[in-house]
């Protein structure tokens, strides 16, 4: 392996036997002078891929242990949701760890938005976000309030769509939670939020709002089955116009009707465990 620009004592860019730019922590691995071939792979510790220019700099700002610890959280992450993850995951969430302790350090209050949404809608990311808690205490010392379980979530939430955009993951969790209030309503019904198809709706829900933003919505030639599925679904077709109504009234969205065909079956689907 080459190395090929210190960031510290510890840690060093370098490129591996692939020709991929490589993060390589390590005890004095960013000691000898540079560039130089690293031939005992022993001193190396840990190692990120895909790291971004700028996320490469915070390796300088950031406590090895709490970047330790971020790390087994995004593996403890990655074979929970089965999921690949921003690589980008285990910096920023070491870095949002690092200001919640110089947070509590300061007595200033950490808020967590959306916190019992986040709970019920993200189920697993919410318990990895506990876990999370633990692992922290076990590891660096540093006691964090339950209210860091939520922000942990939205980081890994945030990392599952590979977006890097935390201001559209919470306008994706606000969304979510204001259509299942919509469909609550309209149906009289309550969702089974352990159920595997209301999973499966969450999920059908974020890629729906992600295509929206991403102008990338599903069109195709598929106008009779919608009206035929309206009319036996009339209910559902009806909640789902309250829907549409809603994100024209709050974001100004207009939806094809494939989508609203797809909501429908999804919703339908929903219902019939209730």
């Amino acid at each position: 392996m080459e190395i090929t620009r210190k960031i510290n004592n510890n840690v060093a860019l370098g490129v591996d036997s692939n020709g991929r730019e490589i993060v390589v922590c390590g005890k004095g691995i960013g000691f000898p002078k540079m560039p130089y071939t690293l031939t005992d792979m022993s001193q190396v510790q840990r190692t990120y891929y895909d790291i971004s220019a700028h996320n490469v700099e915070m390796f300088n700002e950031i406590p090895e242990d709490i970047l330790a610890v971020a790390t087994d959280i995004v593996d403890l992450a990655r074979v929970t949701l089965n999921s690949e993850l921003n690589p980008n995951l285990p910096i920023t969430l070491a870095d949002h760890l690092k200001f919640a302790n110089e947070r509590i350090k300061n007595n200033m209050e950490i808020y967590a938005p959306l916190s019992f949404d986040v709970e019920s809608m993200y189920a697993k990311e919410y318990a990895i976000g506990k876990r999370a808690l633990t692992l922290m205490k076990k590891k660096t010392g540093i006691s964090l309030p339950a209210s860091e379980a939520t922000s942990i979530a939205l980081h890994l939430i945030n990392a599952e769509d590979r977006t890097s955009d935390m201001h559209l993951t919470l306008m994706m969790t606000k969304i979510i939670q204001d259509v299942i209030g919509i469909i609550e309503s309209e149906l009289a019904i309550t969702f089974k939020k352990d159920s595997f198809n209301y999973s499966r709706f969450i999920t059908h829900l974020r890629h729906l709002i992600q295509r929206q933003v991403r102008d990338q919505q599903i069109f195709s030639d598929n106008s009779e089955l919608y009206s035929t599925v309206r009319l036996q679904y009339p209910k559902v077709a009806a909640c789902v116009d309250k829907i549409d109504a809603y994100f024209e009234e709050e974001y100004h969205w207009k939806y094809s009707d494939e989508e609203k065909l797809y909501l429908i079956m999804h919703i339908n689907r929903v219902c019939a465990e209730n």
